[in-house]
Parts: structure tokens; C-alpha cells; sequence
């Protein structure tokens, strides 16, 4: 453990009495993530080193995921419950609090060897459509820029959740306007991104692409291009209707993509309605004909009776 990172015990003393650690969850390159609690519910404590962070753009992305996440209020959306700065060693720590999701990110699920199936990613897909409506309608839009699978948790009920806000952009640049940063993850960002030009449009490529992960289990880069564009069918069993939805979600040209989260919301209920349609459908036959014979079998059972009377 270098000399600024503070261990588990020496930031419990710092921290205020209402957070107990538990263990850590993760550590990266700037932070460390730890899961703790309080007297009523556990919860995810983010903690960033200044000195440690020798790009001032990540202490930037901590303090607007903060901010941001006050703001926000979905169920999908884990909830923000404090955030502070502690001082210790001549460093200075940035810490955000948490709701503690229990579950597992997408990527964990597909490693761990689940497959899902065409049902789930329908009902995933419409999760992710209706944050993603609720995150799009602020004004200026609040586009992720960082959706992957990694990003995405799925809890112990089947329930989708959007996380880590970091890389969030708040502000929809204008056609024309200097270009900012770029942030985002290689195979899930759209060339707009890589631009600077987040769209709205640029989080529906990514989810696009993270669908596509998980049906196929490749990440985007290993799987073959056509036009530039990933070409997943062989890879996976879908039906045509809804393998056109994903083309239309990662469309090079933003104009020839979903232009809203809405709009894909609708176009998933729809693929939904169908595939309850199908099923009942399917065992409509079957289950009609055990009816018939069994009403078949209850006449001649009752003409037996009589027989076996006179």
C-alpha cells in the first residue's frame, strides 16, 4: 500500500460515525470503493485521493457525479445519500455515499456463464429504454456517455440499474461549439463521442452495443463488421424484428438511429406484446386438444358406466 492510500482502518477513524466499513469492492487507478452501513441500511462508500489523482479531470467527474446524483430520483438510480471531503496526511479525500445495490454488473453475469434469453433482453432493454427517457427529458439533457455493461447492474429480483455517473455530460453542446473532453469506453462509443459530441442518441448506440454484448457474448471489437456496423446474427438467435431494432440502434449516422429513448421504449412493449401473443398461441393448440380429449374421454367413460349398470 503506497504511503497516500489509506487503509480501511485509518479511514474508518476519519470517517463520521454514522458509516461502519465492512470491505472493499473495488479499487482503481484514482479511488476505492468500499461497502458499508448504517444503522438502518448498507450502502457504497467512493473515495478519490487528490494527490493521487494526477488528472484533474477525474477529481472534476467525482465532484459532477456528486452534484448530479442529488438531483436524480428513479427507481433504477441508485440513490444519492451524502458526500464530503476528509484531510488527512496533507491529502485530501473525496468521498460520495451511495445506495449498495445487491446484485451483479452485466459483464459479471455473462462471465459468471449466464445466458440470457431473448425474453430477458427484452425486458432489459426496456428497463434501460425507460431510465434513459427519465435521464433525456431534463433540460439540457443528462446523457451517461459511458454506458456498458460494466455499468449496468442487475440485482437479485431481475432489476436493472444505471451506475456510475462519473463520466456524465450535462450539458448538450450546440452545432458549431468546441468540442469537450472525451469520455467513454472503446466499442460501446459512437463516432459523435469521439468528436465530443454527445447526443442523447450516443447513450442509445452504447445500450445498442451492450445488448448485442449479451446476446452474443463478445465484446464489440471481436466480432466481425459489416459497413462498419457489428454483425451479430450469426452470433445469436433473435427474431428479425428485433434484430432490426438493434441495427437501428447502432447506426453510424445519428440521424438514422433511435433519436429517443421514448420512442425505443414503445418500439420494445410492441416486440414484447408480440412475443406474450406467440406463446399464447403456441399452447392455445396443445391445450384446446387435451381439452377435447378429455371431454371425449368423460363421455365414454359415462357410456361405460352404463353399459356395466344394465
Amino acid at each position: 500500500m503506497s504511503e497516500s492510500q489509506l487503509s480501511m482502518e485509518a479511514l474508518q477513524k476519519l470517517l463520521p460515525t454514522a458509516y461502519t466499513l465492512e470491505k472493499p469492492l473495488a479499487a482503481g487507478s484514482f479511488g476505492q470503493t468500499y461497502l458499508a452501513h448504517t444503522e438502518t441500511a448498507p450502502c457504497v462508500i467512493k473515495m478519490l485521493s487528490l494527490h493521487r489523482s494526477e488528472d484533474w479531470k477525474c477529481i472534476d467527474l467525482f465532484e459532477r457525479e456528486s452534484k448530479l446524483l442529488k438531483h436524480l430520483n428513479h427507481d433504477h438510480i441508485p440513490n444519492y445519500i451524502d458526500s464530503f471531503t476528509l484531510q488527512a496526511h496533507n491529502e485530501t479525500y473525496f468521498l460520495l455515499v451511495q445506495e449498495y445495490v445487491r446484485g451483479k454488473t452485466l459483464e459479471e453475469w455473462v462471465e459468471d456463464g449466464r445466458r440470457f434469453q431473448y425474453a430477458e433482453i427484452l425486458a432489459l432493454a426496456w428497463q434501460a429504454a425507460d431510465i434513459l427517457t427519465y435521464l433525456h427529458h431534463f433540460q439540457p439533457p443528462i446523457i451517461h456517455r459511458d454506458l456498458k455493461p460494466s455499468n449496468f447492474m442487475l440485482d437479485e429480483n431481475n432489476k436493472l440499474w444505471i451506475i456510475d455517473f462519473g463520466a456524465v455530460r450535462d450539458t448538450l453542446l450546440a452545432q458549431g461549439t468546441r468540442g469537450s473532453t472525451i469520455i467513454g469506453t472503446f466499442g460501446y462509443m459512437p463516432m459523435e463521442q469521439y468528436e465530443g459530441r454527445a447526443q442523447p442518441s450516443s447513450d442509445l448506440y452504447a445500450l445498442g452495443m451492450t445488448l448485442i454484448y449479451l446476446l452474443t457474448r463478445q465484446e464489440p471489437s471481436q466480432l466481425p463488421k459489416h459497413q462498419l456496423k457489428p454483425s451479430f446474427r450469426s452470433y445469436c438467435q433473435v427474431p428479425e424484428s428485433f434484430a432490426r431494432v438493434l441495427d437501428r440502434l447502432v447506426e453510424l449516422d445519428l440521424h438514422h438511429r433511435y433519436r429517443s429513448a421514448e420512442k425505443l421504449r414503445q418500439d420494445i412493449a410492441n416486440l414484447q406484446k408480440k412475443q406474450l401473443k406467440h406463446r399464447r398461441s403456441f399452447w392455445k393448440g396443445p391445450l384446446k386438444g387435451l381439452l377435447h380429449m378429455r371431454s371425449r374421454g368423460a363421455i365414454i367413460t359415462v357410456v361405460l358406466v352404463l353399459l356395466g349398470f344394465f
